[in-house]
C-alpha cells in the first residue's frame, strides 16, 4: 500500500549512511514517491522528457518533476551543446550543474565519461528528481545533489571544475556576475562553462574570465560555451 511505502521510505531515510559523491535522501519522507504520484495524477507529457543522447545510458528516457519551474532544454539544443565539447574535447572529469532541473545536462556528461558531478537546485521535486534519474542511469555513486539556490550555494570542495553547466531561468538577471563569483576560485585551467539563455539574448563576452567562444539558438533556447582558448 502508498502507506507502507512511505513507511519504508521513512525508516530508509533515518537509516541510510552518508557518503560523498552519492545521492542522499532528502530531508522530507517520500518525495520520490509524491512526484509519481503527481505525475500521475496530472498526467505529465511523458514525450518532453529527455533522453540521454550518448555513452553508458544512450537512450534512457529521464523523469522530468511536474514543477512549473522546470524547463527540459530541446534535444536538438542539447545536440548542438555537446557537439560543441565534442569539437572541444571537453572534460569531464569534475561536473558542475547549475539550476540542474531534471539533472539532463549533468547526467549527459556523466554517460559520457567517469567523472564525478554535483547538481545545485532549489525545487524540492526537481532535486529528487535528479536523485531518481541517477539512479535510472546507474550512476548515483557519482552525483550528488545539493538541495540549496545557486545563491546560496557555495564551492566547498577543493577539486576545480573541468565543465559547469549553468540554466538559470530565462528571466534571470546578472548570472554572469553570479556565476564569476561563485566560481573565481573553483575553475580547472582547461576548464569549459555552457550557458543556457533566452534566444533574443546577447550573451556576455566573457564569464569566469573565459571567453565567449562559440553559442547557438534553437527556437526560444540559445546556448553559449565559454573556455580559455589557448588551452
Amino acid at each position: 500500500s502508498i502507506r507502507r511505502q512511505r513507511q519504508m521510505c521513512i525508516r530508509d531515510s533515518f537509516y541510510a549512511e552518508p557518503y560523498s559523491y552519492t545521492t542522499i535522501r532528502p530531508p522530507w519522507a517520500c518525495a520520490e514517491l509524491r512526484i509519481l504520484l503527481t505525475m500521475k495524477k496530472t498526467k505529465v507529457n511523458i514525450h518532453r522528457n529527455p533522453r540521454i543522447i550518448a555513452g553508458s545510458a544512450k537512450g534512457t528516457q529521464l523523469l522530468v518533476s511536474p514543477s512549473a519551474r522546470v524547463r527540459p532544454t530541446s534535444l536538438r539544443l542539447r545536440e548542438s551543446l555537446f557537439g560543441m565539447l565534442d569539437s572541444l574535447e571537453a572534460d569531464y572529469s569534475y561536473i558542475l550543474d547549475l539550476y540542474a532541473g531534471s539533472g539532463a545536462l549533468g547526467i549527459e556528461a556523466l554517460s559520457r565519461g567517469e567523472g564525478l558531478a554535483i547538481f545545485v537546485e532549489q525545487d524540492r521535486s526537481s532535486a529528487a528528481t535528479i536523485r531518481m534519474n541517477l539512479e535510472r542511469v546507474g550512476e548515483s555513486n557519482r552525483g550528488l545533489v545539493v538541495g540549496q539556490s545557486v545563491e546560496d550555494w557555495v564551492p566547498t570542495d577543493m577539486k576545480k571544475f573541468t565543465m559547469i553547466f549553468a540554466d538559470p531561468p530565462y528571466q534571470s538577471t546578472g548570472i554572469d556576475s553570479l556565476i564569476s563569483e561563485k566560481l573565481k576560485d573553483s575553475i580547472a585551467a582547461n576548464g569549459v562553462l555552457a550557458l543556457e539563455h533566452e534566444s533574443g539574448l546577447t550573451p556576455p563576452n566573457t564569464i569566469c574570465d573565459l571567453k565567449l567562444y562559440k553559442a547557438r539558438r534553437q527556437g526560444k533556447g540559445a546556448v553559449a560555451i565559454y573556455c580559455d582558448e589557448a588551452n
